[in-house]
């Protein structure tokens, strides 16, 4: 769905993903500047780790779990291998 270029890779969220048959979003990080190169619309397959969004530790503090539920993510992650480019179409993003 998006991919937000970061200082050491990229942020990718993806739409529609099979989790406990609950379809969701959810938002991979991934390190590497070659990762720049996919776009919206890629089909890609990756090993991941992922984790239920967690809630705010501190009573007063910024609750970042709540906000990405919000924007629909159910999970969050990040990379374990390599990002492998099966197909699709794409709209250049940035």
């Amino acid at each position: 769905e998006q991919i937000i270029p970061t200082v050491d890779g990229v942020q990718i969220i993806m739409d529609a993903v099979k989790l406990n048959d609950i379809i969701t979003k959810v938002r991979i990080n991934v390190k590497g500047k070659g990762e720049r190169d996919y776009r919206a619309g890629d089909y890609i397959k990756a090993k991941v780790k992922l984790f239920p969004l967690q809630s705010s530790i501190l009573p007063e503090a910024y609750n970042f779990g709540f906000y990405l539920y919000l924007q629909g993510i159910g999970a969050t992650g990040y990379a374990l291998s390599e990002i492998e480019k099966l197909a699709g179409d794409h709209k250049p993003l940035f």
